[in-house]
């Protein structure tokens, strides 16, 4: 069963060193958000965003979260903004606009008592972050927690980790140490025709 709370990183995030994670661990991180298959494979000098998300309460997802107007593509891309400012309430190493590290950021606003952050606050952050991180909170708070959960990355946070490096494939079991087509086998020297 989930956890009511979790963290997670994007992605994208430059500080996630991709040279020591392997394509097939980056695609089980986006899916399953288990992270303990990123934590502490940064680059050298300093740590990504990291982002600490709540589930979103039914109510505060029906009446804000899921009530937008507009095409498909603005409504997903308003809902997922939406869940980000919902259930994000905490972020490690957030680098501002104007350059500045915090080591902790926390909205300003309270709901209940909890953290919520204000529109404003949301363009803290990138907007693939608050397509990418939004997506993630509201698959958490969407689906029954008995359901394992399964994240799909929005198309834009996927066009963008394409052009990403990751580190080597590692060889196939059934590839050869040595080439095999150095000396061809008598087999197929015998089916060549003959040179005229």
């Amino acid at each position: 069963m989930r956890a009511e709370t979790f963290k997670t990183v994007s992605v994208l995030d430059p500080l996630l060193d991709t040279e020591s994670i392997s394509v097939a661990e980056i695609v089980e991180f986006a899916k399953s958000r288990d992270y303990a298959l990123v934590d502490g494979k940064w680059k050298p000098g300093d740590k990504p965003t990291i982002f600490h998300c709540r589930e979103i309460s039914h109510d505060l997802m029906e009446k804000y979260v899921k009530s937008v107007s507009g095409s498909k593509d603005e409504a997903e891309e308003e809902t997922y903004r939406r869940a980000f400012e919902c259930g994000v309430y905490l972020a490690e190493n957030v680098v501002g606009n104007d350059g500045v590290n915090l080591d902790r950021w926390e909205p300003a606003k309270k709901r209940n008592g909890k953290p919520m952050m204000s529109a404003e606050e949301s363009y803290r952050f990138s907007w693939n972050e608050r397509q990418e991180i939004g997506a993630v909170v509201y698959a958490h708070s969407f689906l029954h927690r008995k359901i394992a959960l399964c994240c799909q990355l929005p198309s834009s946070v996927l066009a963008l980790l394409g052009h990403r490096e990751y580190r080597h494939a590692d060889p196939s079991p059934t590839t050869a140490l040595a080439p095999s087509n150095e000396t061809p086998s008598p087999d197929i020297v015998e089916a060549l025709p003959t040179p005229a």
